[in-house]
């Protein structure tokens, strides 16, 4: 078995270490947009239409020191292969337990992407007053890339940047919550190889009440309030989503890769 593995590579040397080495090791070039993360961009390079799932890091405050967990707010999100659900009350590494339900396929725009619907009860909805009243942001990561917000007056190549996205806000003591995101996958790609390095990942977060017809059934749902065929998508303008005790937030977004 060890042999059939070792006797491609002998065969062509130079070439099977080229590929690791363009695949895995070599530097960024100027179309490296790393600046926004505050490192150097990995080296991971995609073929068309492979899945990548946004990674969560954690969540940070613009006015108090301490991080939150990124799951203490239980939405939109599935075990990973192989684990359990942890019982309650149990300590775990929630990071090595749960995964987002946000997803990229490289080179392919998706629009009006429901990531989960969610009602929350009273222990979730205190999550949620607690991260909203402590102004905290989102952080996720694709590919450890860190998506980042443009500061008001900013543009995309020149910046400021924001880690991260605001989860909502409080207003006149009602709390309103940031639930589809335009997500802009910056990428890099090799016409010799045909591979796509991720450079950066641009976010703005909008609030909407979305809609549907009839009863929500989880199979194939669809909301009258992003309708990608018709390029209806969420606004400032939109009536937004308030956050309470069992009242239903359906998560969206939208994915648009650019070069």
């Amino acid at each position: 078995m060890i042999k059939s593995r070792v006797v491609p590579c002998t065969v062509a040397v130079g070439l099977c270490l080229f590929y690791v080495w363009w695949v895995y090791l070599s530097k960024p070039g100027d179309d490296s947009v790393a600046a926004q993360g505050g490192g150097l961009v990995p080296e991971r390079r995609y073929l068309r239409r492979e899945p990548i799932d946004f990674e969560p890091r954690n969540m940070t405050s613009k006015i108090l020191d301490d991080p939150l967990d990124y799951f203490m707010v239980p939405v939109c999100r599935k075990l990973k292969p192989g684990k359990v659900k942890p019982q309650e009350g149990e300590i775990y590494d929630s990071f090595a337990t749960w995964q987002t339900l946000y997803q990229a396929q490289v080179r392919y725009n998706e629009w009006c992407k429901i990531a989960c619907r969610w009602v929350p009860i009273q222990k979730d909805f205190e999550a949620w007053k607690i991260a909203l009243d402590g102004e905290y942001w989102s952080i996720l990561y694709l590919h450890e890339v860190p998506i980042v917000t443009i500061a008001n007056g900013g543009t995309t190549e020149k910046g400021p940047y924001q880690k991260g996205f605001p989860l909502g806000w409080k207003e006149d003591d009602e709390y309103y919550i940031n639930n589809h995101l335009f997500l802009t996958v910056e990428f890099y790609h090799d016409r010799m190889t045909d591979l796509h390095r991720v450079v950066g990942v641009f976010a703005k977060p909008v609030s909407v009440k979305h809609t549907y017809n009839g009863e929500w059934t989880g199979i194939k749902p669809r909301v009258k309030t992003c309708v990608a065929a018709d390029k209806l998508f969420p606004s400032e303008k939109s009536t937004p989503q308030t956050a309470g005790y069992q009242e239903e937030v359906i998560f969206t977004y939208n994915v648009d890769f650019k070069s």
